[in-house]
């Protein structure tokens, strides 16, 4: 019996078409839930490029750093990230992340609710 609703796959196929470029630097993978939408990030970085400044959604973000290091600014204050670090931001809560003097990629995975819509828009 099929389960309504069920979604599966796997996260590291990066061939996946469900893998979508959002960014000359960054794609992301994005799966839907009726109540929350978790998505996989892989950031490149350079010492050319610009970092992205920060935003705000009204959306709460559990963010997980999985790969790289650098810094999540959260309303103001930096907080060191490595792989294990994670981080609750609330809803309309300014952030961003600045690469470290190591990192060549970033991979996180964020988990948001309510669900992020604009994800799946064409």
């Amino acid at each position: 019996m099929a389960i309504k609703d069920l979604v599966t796959g796997n996260m590291y196929d990066q061939d996946n078409p469900d893998w979508k470029q959002v960014t000359p630097r960054a794609k992301r993978l994005a799966i839907p839930g009726s109540a929350s939408t978790v998505a996989l990030s892989v950031i490149e970085y350079n010492p050319e490029s610009k970092e992205r400044p920060p935003h705000t959604h009204v959306n709460e973000q559990i963010t997980i750093i999985l790969e790289g290091d650098g810094n999540f600014i959260i309303d103001g204050v930096k907080y060191p990230v490595k792989p294990g670090w994670f981080a609750v931001i609330p809803s309309n809560v300014p952030h961003c992340f600045e690469s470290g003097s190591n990192t060549k990629k970033i991979l996180n995975l964020d988990i948001f609710t309510p669900a992020r819509d604009e994800f799946f828009r064409k």
